[in-house]
């Protein structure tokens, strides 16, 4: 299959769409299973985001040129996102204990 999206990090296929969907899809059916009041539930789509784009920023002294869990894609900024991310947390935290 051709690609459908290029990356710095390697291309995505119309197949990987597919999965990338599918597993989107059983997590989102996952959560409406087994939570009891959906209400509760508040979800967004983060635009740009790679797989790993939700974890923390890796010291500089861990930084590997093609290790994924350092890529994301170029028009993400992981460490502006990351200080949005602290602060929905730690607002949801706040609010529950």
């Amino acid at each position: 299959m051709s690609p459908i999206v290029s990356r710095g990090n390697g291309t995505t296929t119309l197949n990987d769409c597919r999965k990338i969907a599918l597993a989107l899809y059983l997590h989102a059916d996952l959560v409406q299973r087994c939570v009891r009041d959906l209400k509760k539930v508040d979800s967004c789509e983060i635009f740009n985001a790679g797989h790993h784009s939700f974890q923390s920023l890796f010291p500089p002294s861990m930084t590997l040129s093609g290790f994924p869990p350092l890529q994301d894609p170029d028009s993400f900024d992981r460490s502006a996102f990351q200080s949005i991310l602290y602060a929905e947390i730690l607002s949801l935290l706040r609010s529950i204990l």
